[in-house]
């Protein structure tokens, strides 16, 4: 697995924040020197603005011609008394504020009108606009103090963000770097700095959860295997024992005897593959054909069980209330029910062995030695239960195992409803 590193995700992010922060701060930049222009010019209309009421009172009290109000503001009361320099534009103008360039240099201009008694008549300051402006000097400064300010303020958001890119990028760092380290273990649970964020927590807690199913499918399936090939390796160990005893010379009684073990045996085993093969056409389709389980298949299958019971005083006693409907095929019921048949004959030495149905359960009931120390578990009574508690979790049905108050077990198989159903 080729291993991701959380200094290269980290540093791809800085070079992007890096170019973003370029852009970001340019604008920034060009914003701020537009606002403080903009900030100029109004500053100096508003200064024409406010000379604008004692350039009035002053043409009202009797003077004529330019006036002088400041050291860079003048006063015109009539259109051909303005400098020559002044545009048209301007100088015959009803109302306006602007600023105008000139071969003289920039100037603020403000044209409005006033009244001498009932005769209207114009009014025009000019002010010059590089003293009221910054100077050069001070534009350069307050761009060098804007460029520091935001320099300053994306390296610390910069900064910020590296760190908790970093913290973000870490944890999946972590958990790439257990994968790869422990891939052929799995069950080392995968860990996370505790201080991680809570999604990755979650997701950790996710991963190990995945991993134990993994890890108990795995070794169900080995399981399965397992415990499937001794189903198979009984009923050919069988098969050879009866062969060499056909082999020798023998009562004919004694060899029929044989004959039928070995017919038994087999249909054993092909009743073995058969269930696998409905197993694997169930998961393949994951929808079986729907069909009724009956009291006569169950009566077929405890006769195929009744030879393992020779030599002991055990009876059995089928009770049916009711026939379910299931999914399974009759190799996979005989398969399981002959399971649990197999392995109550072989906890008992005698009583009898009651198999129950309705509409819902198939119970065993057998007056044998019980589970001992072990209620409640498969894996202590027989191989074959094994068996039976896979078949039940593939086919979704629930398996229980315990003791009967009076002794021996019961076994408890829930059919659930056929998906289709």
């Amino acid at each position: 697995m080729k291993r991701s590193s959380a200094s290269t995700l980290t540093r791809k992010l800085a070079l992007v924040f890096t170019g973003l922060a370029v852009l970001v701060g340019l604008v920034l930049y060009l914003l701020i020197r537009e606002a403080i222009m903009l900030a100029e010019d109004n500053v100096s209309l508003r200064h024409l603005e406010a000379n604008r009421g004692y350039a009035e009172a002053l043409y009202l009290t009797g003077a004529e011609g330019p006036q002088q109000l400041d050291e860079v503001t003048f006063a015109y009361n009539d259109p051909d008394s303005l400098p020559a320099f002044i545009p048209d534009e301007y100088r015959y103008a009803v109302k306006l504020q602007s600023e105008i360039q000139t071969d003289y240099g920039e100037f603020f201009i403000l044209v409005d009108q006033y009244f001498e008694g009932r005769e209207r008549k114009p009014i025009y300051l000019l002010a010059h606009a590089e003293p009221l402006e910054l100077t050069e000097h001070e534009g350069g400064l307050i761009s060098l103090v804007i460029i520091v300010i935001t320099t300053l303020l994306l390296a610390i958001f910069g900064a910020v963000l590296i760190r908790l890119s970093a913290r973000l990028i870490q944890p999946v760092n972590d958990l790439s770097r257990q994968l790869a380290d422990h891939q052929g273990n799995p069950e080392h649970p995968f860990t996370i700095n505790p201080g991680a964020a809570r999604e990755f927590q979650e997701l950790t807690d996710e991963l190990n959860h995945y991993r134990r199913e993994a890890n108990r499918l795995l070794k169900r399936e080995q399981a399965f295997a397992r415990y499937t090939s001794h189903e198979l390796r009984t009923p050919l160990t069988i098969i050879r024992g009866a062969t060499r005893l056909l082999d020798s010379d023998a009562q004919p009684e004694f060899r029929q005897r044989q004959q039928q073990r070995i017919t038994s045996a087999a249909a054993r085993m092909e009743e073995t593959v058969e269930a696998l093969l409905s197993l694997v056409r169930y998961e393949r389709d994951q929808e079986g054909v729907s069909r009724t389980l009956t009291a006569a298949e169950l009566d077929t299958i405890l006769e195929q069980n009744r030879s393992a019971a020779l030599g002991k005083a055990i009876e059995f006693q089928l009770d049916v209330q009711g026939e379910p409907t299931i999914e399974a095929s009759e190799a996979v019921i005989a398969m399981v029910v002959g399971n649990l048949v197999r392995n109550a004959i072989g906890a008992t030495s005698e009583g009898t062995i009651v198999l129950t149905l309705d509409r819902y359960t198939l119970t065993v009931a057998d007056p044998g030695v019980g589970l001992g120390d072990a209620p409640n578990s498969g894996d202590g009574h027989g191989l074959g239960l094994l068996i039976v508690t896979d078949l039940c979790r593939r086919y979704g049905w629930t398996f229980e195992l315990e003791n009967r108050p009076q002794g021996g077990c019961l076994a408890t198989i829930r059919f659930a409803p056929p998906a289709h159903y």
